[in-house]
């Protein structure tokens, strides 16, 4: 397949950020946390020539824990 961009999808809670406990949701940024070295392995694969797409499924949000305005306040 000639020219297609090389990409790689990497899962919020857990991957990017560290996840909360089991049943608990990350419902505001300062309870955001970044895993050790996630920058630095971002960097190496868009260095690489990667695409980095980050995705996440936040059930807190079908479970009313937190809102759709709470995911995007901490994604800004």
């Amino acid at each position: 397949m000639a020219g297609a961009a090389k990409t790689v999808f990497l899962d919020r809670d857990g991957v990017i950020n560290k996840k909360a406990l089991e049943g608990e949701y990350i419902t505001k940024w300062s309870s955001f946390e970044f895993l050790p070295h996630v920058f630095n392995a971002i960097k190496i694969l868009k260095n690489a020539g990667y695409k980095v797409i980050v995705v996440t499924n936040q059930r807190g949000v079908a479970l009313h824990k937190m809102s759709m305005d709470d995911v995007d306040n901490i994604h800004r």
